[in-house]
């Protein structure tokens, strides 16, 4: 399952650097609803954690 979400994430990191941020955007919301309602707070955790790792 980690493989899995690493080259999901791979590939739409790839897919910003050249250029593509649609299908990332879609991808990105398909996520969302995939999510339901833990999609708020799983956010403000993944906020909160990459304010922690930059030292704020």
């Amino acid at each position: 399952m980690i493989v899995e979400f690493a080259e999901f994430v791979n590939s739409n990191a790839k897919k910003v650097s050249e250029g593509d941020k649609q299908t990332f955007i879609e991808n990105f919301k398909a996520v969302k609803e995939w999510m339901g309602d833990f999609a708020p707070q799983s956010y403000k955790n993944t906020y909160k954690l990459l304010l922690k790792k930059k030292g704020y």
